[in-house]
């Protein structure tokens, strides 16, 4: 995938996060309407999702929050174990291509991926498998998009 160089830029000021924990992705009854609020944790919060559309809801949360779940809830189905990527960086809205930068790394390394867009930063989950290998991939990408502003930085010149 050709990057354009302005993204190069961004891409580079990318920093990784996870916060080592195995997310569970759950379909539960579409029928009990309002997303579910996983019980407050102690210090640092998981991330956590509800996403309904027509068809269904799913809960993307940590494994101990979904161990939380009130007994009412129906759980429908359960996905393998998940890990957590965040591209740990504040994105304008008018960014074009960067999950696809990054993401289309994975898809050469044959890497499957959920991914989720928060209001200004991007994740992906990645099988709790593949999550060194993803991990490795786009570190080594990132590396490389640093590199690329660095030798495109004139002499003496701050990036």
């Amino acid at each position: 995938m050709m990057v354009q160089p302005e993204l190069i830029h961004i891409l580079a000021q990318t920093d990784l996060f996870t916060d080592g924990r195995t997310y569970l992705i759950v379909k539960i009854s579409s029928a009990q309407g309002e997303c579910i609020i996983p019980p407050p944790e102690t210090e640092p919060a998981s991330f956590w999702a509800c996403l309904r559309d027509k068809d269904e809801t799913t809960l993307m949360l940590a494994q101990e929050a979904f161990e939380q779940l009130p007994s009412s809830v129906v759980v429908l189905n359960v996905a393998p174990t998940y890990r957590l990527i965040t591209f740990d960086i504040p994105l304008d809205w008018d960014v074009i291509g960067y999950l696809a930068a990054l993401t289309s790394q994975l898809v050469e390394a044959g890497v499957s991926i959920i991914a989720v867009s928060a209001f200004s930063r991007d994740h992906i989950f990645v099988a709790e498998a593949d999550f060194d290998r993803a991990w490795d991939v786009l570190d080594t990408f990132i590396r490389a998009c640093r590199e690329q502003v660095a030798n495109l930085a004139a002499p003496g010149e701050l990036v």
